[in-house]
């Protein structure tokens, strides 16, 4: 069996939606379905590897904070960051989809919350633009050194399993059936396709090895600012 690659899951989109194959989606000299799965298949990827804690594509990772806030007092900025009453800041990686956990000694997950003051950590998310991997999301705590679980985005196939390829094609199909107008009765059709493929991809997933079944690295000691 081939390898799936961004060319042939784009193939099988388009044909759910009537239209001609592609070769390609980075030549200049292209056709519309090739513009149209240009566009439009950064927002289906990140919009299915941010829907989910998906198991597969889970990444751990063990920082030194990014900011000490410890004199915040002197930064023009300082206004909205008491709205964070936090010490130490970890900016999210550029490839992060979705936050899921932060740990401290001994892998104790820690409850994220929006800044509650009585939380040891906070998430706080900026609106994330679809077709755009980055974000300036950040994880807060007053703790010097944690370490943290998130959906890295991958624009591989062959490291995706093939549950959630198949959510891929019916995510960029039905985007897809609603850019070609031609294409619009697909949509009610293809709808209900996704929404039964997701739940039976995050089935699936969630049969993975969990991760509480392994460390991939030891924590340092742990030590409380104030």
């Amino acid at each position: 069996m081939d390898k799936p690659s961004l060319i042939s899951l784009c193939n099988e989109a388009l044909l759910l939606v009537n239209k001609a194959e592609i070769s390609d989606l980075f030549s200049t000299d292209q056709s519309m379905a090739a513009k149209a799965c240009k566009l439009l298949l950064p927002r289906t990827l990140m919009a299915i590897f941010s829907s989910y804690p998906w198991m597969f594509a889970t990444t751990y990772l063990l920082v030194d904070p990014t900011v000490d806030h410890q004199n915040d007092s002197d930064d023009p900025d300082w206004n909205y960051r008491k709205k964070y009453p936090y010490r130490y800041e970890w900016l999210l990686p550029e490839d992060c989809a979705r936050f899921i956990t932060a740990f401290r000694e001994d892998w104790i997950p820690i409850r994220a919350s929006q800044a509650e003051q009585a939380s040891p950590v906070a998430y706080a998310s900026s609106s994330k633009v679809l077709d755009s991997k980055s974000s300036s999301s950040s994880i807060w705590s007053n703790y010097s050194a944690i370490a943290y679980s998130y959906v890295r985005y991958n624009e591989d196939p062959e490291h995706w399993p093939a549950y959630f390829c198949d959510a891929v094609v019916l995510d960029l199909a039905l985007r897809l059936s609603k850019y070609f107008v031609d294409s619009l009765q697909y949509t009610s059709m293809l709808l209900p396709q996704l929404r039964n493929q997701l739940e039976m991809a995050k089935a699936e997933d969630a049969q993975q090895q969990y991760f509480s079944s392994y460390r991939p690295f030891p924590l340092k000691a742990m030590t409380r600012s104030f």
